[in-house]
Formats: structure tokens, sequence, C-alpha cells
């Protein structure tokens, strides 16, 4: 019965040292590497500055200024589109189209809307950005868009 006991007791303390091993195998190949690395993007992460209240502000930015800017931003191909996408927000009730300021879009610009080659309706500019503008439209046009995205045109 001693020989039986020792070997039972020897057996759990290997299984307890196998465990260990796993447990310290898995901290150096897995966690420690982990840390470290987040540790470095924390250091080399840039401090991100926090918005300026507009109490603070002392210029305005207009549309013509970023406009400008942006001229030399975007590439050819984008401040030639004359078309582009329609996304029907549910969430917020809002509209908005990937054609802006650089496409020659201002506020009152009518665009058309189309779902696939069907045209279904025209939407007036209310707020334009450099590449988005947000559109509301005409009509009974809204109880009509049921989808999320539609075709738009500059006409």
């Amino acid at each position: 019965m001693g020989k039986k006991f020792r070997n039972i007791v020897i057996g759990i303390v290997l299984i307890v040292l196998a465990v260990i091993c796993g447990l310290a195998s898995f901290y150096l190949l897995e966690v420690k590497p982990e840390l470290q690395r987040r540790e470095e993007t924390q250091l080399t992460q840039p401090e991100v500055p926090q918005p300026i209240s507009p109490s603070e502000r002392t210029e305005s930015i207009s549309l013509q200024t970023v406009l400008k800017e942006s001229q030399a931003i975007y590439p050819p191909q984008e401040k030639n589109k004359s078309e582009g996408l329609l996304w029907v927000d549910k969430k917020s009730d809002k509209l908005i189209v990937t054609l802006g300021a650089i496409n020659g879009l201002s506020e009152g610009s009518v665009l058309s809307i189309y779902d696939g080659p069907q045209r279904i309706g025209e939407a007036k500019v209310k707020t334009v950005l450099d590449t988005i503008s947000y559109v509301e439209p005409q009509e009974q046009l809204k109880t009509l868009l049921q989808g999320d995205y539609y075709q738009v045109k500059i006409e």
C-alpha cells in the first residue's frame, strides 16, 4: 500500500507540474507579447487634440476655404464625378449623397434619383460639404425610398 500511495502522490505532483508548465508557456508565448505590443502602441500613439469649443474659436471655416484646399487634395476623377450614391439613413431620417462642392454642387442644386435604370424623382441639396451633401427629396419621394442606397446624377 505504501508503494501505491507514493506512486499516486508522484503522479499528482507531475500533473500539477505539467499544468504549471502549460500556464507558463501560454503566458510567455501569448500573453506577454500582447502586453508588450499594447505598451508599445500606447507609447507611439500621438496625442489627440481636444475639440475647441465655439467660444474659443478665433476663426470661422468657410466652404470656399475648404473647397479651395480640397482642390489640391482630391484627384481629377473625384472632382469630375457627376454620378454618386444616395444613402437613406433611416435612424436619423437624413438623405446623404456622395457628391459635394468639388463636384459643382451648391445649396439648391437639384439631383435626379435613380433606382436601377428607372428615374424615381429629384432631391434638392440642403447642405453642401466638400465631397458629400445632405439633400431633401422633392414631392412625396421620401415615402418611395424603401431601400438604403440609390444612384444620383447631376443633370
